[in-house]
């Protein structure tokens, strides 16, 4: 009987072992999003952009306040529908990260934020696509 109970204790602490070591990721809820909501706090207190270019690497960077937050103001809440495919991906066309007092707060490329891909928002790829082609004289 002994050796019964000590069998069940070590199976299930084998279990419990390995549900514990379990590299599944939880699933995170998706919802939609705007730009404004992903910032960590006021988008619009921004000073610096840099946007890289994804197929030189080339960056500009704007610092003028009336162009920032007029750009900031086109963009931030544009609605982001997350893509129900979140593998990941590679490259980018290009990238904008957002700073305050050097500080970078917000890294975007276009369909994505931080680790979550969203679908093309026509209204932000067009604003963005704009802003790059000034800025990048294309």
């Amino acid at each position: 009987m002994k050796k019964r109970v000590i069998l069940v204790f070590i199976a299930a602490c084998c279990l419990l072992a390995g549900a514990a070591c379990s590299n599944k990721e939880e699933q995170k809820i998706l919802v939609p999003t705007t730009l404004s909501k992903e910032y960590p706090g006021d988008i619009l207190k921004v000073d610096q952009i840099t946007l890289q270019d994804g197929s030189t690497g080339a960056k500009v960077i704007v610092d003028r306040q009336d162009e920032i937050r007029s750009f900031l103001n086109s963009i931030k809440d544009d609605v982001l529908q997350p893509d129900p495919n979140q593998e990941g991906r590679t490259g980018f066309v290009y990238r904008m990260m957002l700073y305050e007092k050097g500080i970078l707060k917000l890294d975007i490329i276009p369909n994505s934020i931080g680790k979550v891909y969203y679908l093309q928002s026509e209204d932000l790829r067009r604003d963005l696509s704009a802003f790059f082609e000034k800025k990048f004289k294309k």
